[in-house]
């Protein structure tokens, strides 16, 4: 059974579609949009950036486990 960090590491590398081990909010979005959760653009960016501990504007896998932990419920 994997962790839920486990899970959220795998969904980490399908998300970084350009392969840059980074998660824009293009791709924050379109994740968002791929589970039924409404994102506007603007949400993605705030989300980005209350965990976008370098403020590149886009997100490494630990701060994507970071953002998501809390809110990713997994059984």
């Amino acid at each position: 059974m994997m962790t839920k960090e486990q899970t959220l590491s795998e969904l980490f590398m399908e998300l970084d579609t350009d392969k840059d081990g980074l998660i824009g909010a293009a791709e924050l979005q379109s994740f968002c949009e791929d589970i039924g959760q409404e994102l506007t653009r603007e949400k993605a960016q705030k989300d980005i950036y209350l965990v976008d501990s370098d403020q590149d504007g886009k997100i490494n896998k630990d701060e994507w486990i970071e953002l998501m932990f809390p809110k990713f419920n997994i059984e």
